[in-house]
């Protein structure tokens, strides 16, 4: 989940490419572990998240590196026990 007040504080092409990752990650999820899905992805779809993705990582790659670097410092990340 994403804190919008935080994310409003990135470029937009980071904020783009913090929301497709989310996007494309619930979805693979459901691709790798639900073996009846209501819809599956068909082909079409498969090529238009893969090219979703390289655009996000183009565009998250053209950011500032300070501006990258910020981003991820934000992250959260699981605590390992």
């Amino acid at each position: 989940m994403l804190n919008a007040r935080r994310m409003a504080t990135f470029h937009t092409d980071i904020q783009d490419f913090a929301e497709t990752f989310i996007e494309l990650q619930v979805q693979r999820h459901e691709a790798d572990y639900n073996p009846n899905p209501a819809t599956p992805l068909t082909r079409t779809q498969t090529m238009r998240n893969i090219r979703r993705a390289r655009d996000a990582t183009q565009a998250f790659l053209a950011a500032m590196p300070q501006e990258r670097r910020r981003f991820a410092t934000h992250l959260p990340f699981a605590r390992r026990s």
